[in-house]
């Protein structure tokens, strides 16, 4: 990766780790070390069960799913659904902390996000999960399986990489448009987000864009508000477009599910993305940044066609043993 890159991540990590004393740096930073989750927020999040059946699971434990920047659990639903059955196995949405139900607090870094997936697993009474991640879930997921390898069973990222992401005047925005909407006035939410469509035009011109966002209009108590904590995520904006720096890997089975039309995942990706998970599979499907959202059928296929792979492979290690 590029060295000025390194050089920023480095600084920003040691001063990280200063304070929580979790993260590899610099030959002046101190060694990882297991983090304590003090600060870990109890995530909002919704199971689906797969029904009863003779059939043993696919996959022995559960996935737990983590949504991109603006997102929330909902977003994986019908994806959610569909591997639930497929799989045989329990599924698991969850709300990133300042998104959709789960609490607000001012620190939206990657190292507490990985605290909250750690909390979720634990709380769940789960040995391991299965984690999928799109963005910056997909950053939170590389996160915790490098900090906390043993809790993670196998790691699949749709659309992001372990390196600055792409768009970030875009996001700045989305922000501002987000900001400068009035909510004070006597609206009902669907006429909000007509009214909203309008004006977020200029800075947002892509529809599905507005779309997304829009849903994160809610009514509360009576009154209109955004239930992201846009606060929390402007001021940690430059650091949710960038990755914290490893020294070390995560040796488990590892599936990058790349969007053809996307720029996330290209050539000068490839190095960190091999340094970091050895055992990396790539799928480049049809679609954008939204891949599973573009093409999901293509991006189940691709999740199971990995996973049900993965188990056959233990299973023939197993009998060679």
């Amino acid at each position: 990766m590029i060295s000025s890159r390194n050089a920023r991540q480095s600084a920003r990590i040691c001063n990280l780790a200063s304070s929580l004393g979790s993260l590899p740096t610099s030959a002046s930073c101190r060694p990882f070390t297991s983090s304590q989750r003090c600060c870990a927020i109890p995530l909002a999040y919704a199971r689906y069960d797969p029904p009863r059946s003779e059939k043993p699971p696919v996959v022995e434990y559960p996935v737990i799913i983590l949504h991109g920047l603006f997102g929330n659990k909902m977003n994986w639903q019908a994806i959610a659904k569909k591997l639930k059955d497929k799989l045989r196995q329990s599924i698991i949405c969850v709300d990133a902390r300042n998104h959709g139900e789960s609490r607000h607090d001012p620190d939206n870094s990657y190292e507490a996000m990985s605290d909250d997936v750690e909390e979720l697993v634990h709380r769940l009474k789960i040995p391991k999960a299965i984690l999928v991640g799109h963005s910056m879930g997909g950053k939170v997921a590389m996160c915790t399986a490098l900090r906390k390898p043993a809790e993670v069973d196998s790691l699949i990222v749709v659309d992001s990489a372990p390196s600055q992401s792409p768009g970030l005047e875009s996001f700045k925005r989305y922000i501002s448009a987000m900001k400068a909407l009035d909510l004070s006035r006597d609206e009902k939410i669907p006429q909000l987000r007509g009214r909203a469509i309008k004006e977020f035009e200029e800075n947002i011109p892509e529809l599905m864009v507005r779309q997304f966002i829009l849903t994160n209009l809610v009514e509360n108590k009576g009154k209109n508000e955004w239930r992201v904590n846009l606060e929390a995520i402007e001021n940690n904006l430059n650091n949710i477009m960038e990755f914290p720096l490893f020294h070390n890997f995560y040796g488990g089975p590892v599936l990058f599910i790349a969007g053809d039309k996307s720029d996330y995942i290209g050539d000068k990706e490839m190095p960190e993305i091999r340094r970091l998970f050895p055992e990396v599979v790539i799928d480049k499907l049809p679609g954008g940044h939204w891949v599973h959202a573009d093409n999901p059928k293509e991006t189940i296929a691709s999740i199971v066609r990995f996973l049900k792979k993965r188990e056959t492979d233990d299973a023939d290690a197993a009998q060679n043993l």
